[in-house]
């Protein structure tokens, strides 16, 4: 019979506890973001995002692919 732990054990307490302390932070910029976005449709997105201001940056590519369940 396995033993069930009742009682956190300090990786998840400290993992509790940066949660806690960093969901306070999110909530305004997140309410901020949706009163901004709230029915707007998306903007067009960039074919890439060049963050290397020289020319001689190794460039990798990732396909990022977003799915909206919200709209309808």
């Amino acid at each position: 019979m396995s033993t069930r732990c009742t009682i956190p054990d300090l990786p998840s307490e400290r993992l509790y506890n940066s949660w806690k302390s960093l969901i306070p932070t999110l909530v305004l910029p997140f309410l901020n973001y949706m009163s901004r976005t709230l029915g707007k449709p998306l903007p067009p997105c960039l074919p890439s995002i060049l963050l290397c201001k020289q020319n001689n940056c190794e460039r990798k590519i990732t396909k990022i692919l977003c799915l909206l369940f919200d709209c309808e």
